[in-house]
């Protein structure tokens, strides 16, 4: 199977990112339980009047016992132009029962916060534990910790809680009604020299977002649906004055269904963490 993507993002920091992604997947006919998936990923960055480019190249070999039980590793490196790269990679392992899941990833990946940041090659070493699970067959939680540490020094801890829960009627799902908190802290908002860091580094980050969700299909080929969110974010940088974000966001999307694959469209317009960004996306998956 091969799947293609193309996303265009902008935020009202003036930065503006353009995706474009094709992956490949071959399972293994002699070994059923082993699959490789190749992925080949362009990134275009722009920043006012400046702009910096990023190929991924990526391998990824993954070994499934069974539904619950599998371990996946992913070489994956990062090349910009002009500069230097970045060897990043990903080890993933899953395990668990029916209802109670163990997920882990580690490994280092491109820091991307900016054009800055990008030109620098900083990259990052981390680490992300979740857990996850059905509390009843329409409520679902999930827990995860992930901690990072970044090549100029600085380290990064991140908190998020997940909880969805589907509304039903006559036994069909109707709305999807989920919460998030989540709590990043950086170590440091400075250099090792004492000036202000090249990126955005808050010594506390507190979110809540609740969302709303719904979709409905239109025979056995077409679907859509879209989902409404509120956001109430509080953060401090390097003084201890608190500063708020409140709003609210929205993401649309329609999907077509056909013998040999799928195509899919959203768009999004939402606060993420200190800014406002508006994503538009196109997908497409086929089967050969």
């Amino acid at each position: 199977s091969a799947d293609l993507g193309v996303t265009i993002r902008e935020d009202s920091r003036g930065i503006r990112e353009g995706r474009g992604s094709g992956e490949l997947f071959f399972p293994s006919f002699t070994y059923p339980k082993l699959s490789a998936r190749y992925r080949l990923e362009t990134l275009n960055f722009e920043e006012k009047s400046e702009k910096e480019n990023c190929r991924v190249v990526s391998a990824c070999f993954q070994y499934s016992l069974n539904h619950r039980n599998e371990v996946a590793f992913t070489f994956s490196p990062e090349a910009y132009s002009g500069r230097k790269d970045i060897n990043a990679y990903d080890f993933h392992g899953l395990t668990g029962t029916d209802n109670l899941h163990l997920s882990f990833n580690g490994g280092r990946t491109g820091f991307k916060e900016n054009i800055q940041v990008m030109r620098s090659s900083l990259a990052e070493d981390y680490a992300t534990l979740t857990m996850f699970g059905e509390l009843n067959p329409r409520a679902r939680i999930s827990q995860s910790f992930t901690a990072a540490d970044l090549d100029d020094g600085n380290s990064r801890r991140r908190f998020d809680t997940d909880l969805l829960y589907f509304l039903t009627r006559r036994g069909v799902p109707l709305l999807s009604i989920s919460g998030r908190l989540s709590q990043v802290s950086y170590e440091s908002q400075k250099d090792r020299q004492g000036n202000p860091l090249m990126y955005w580094a808050p010594s506390d980050f507190r979110g809540i977002q609740l969302k709303v969700g719904w979709e409905r299909g239109v025979g056995s080929r077409w679907w859509y649906g879209w989902e409404v969110h509120g956001d109430s974010n509080s953060f401090r940088e390097a003084t201890p004055e608190t500063t708020n974000e409140n709003g609210f966001g929205f993401t649309v999307h329609a999907s077509y269904r056909f013998e040999t694959g799928r195509f899919h469209g959203r768009f999004s317009d939402t606060i993420h963490g200190y800014y406002r960004e508006r994503l538009l996306g196109a997908f497409a998956s086929l089967d050969f």
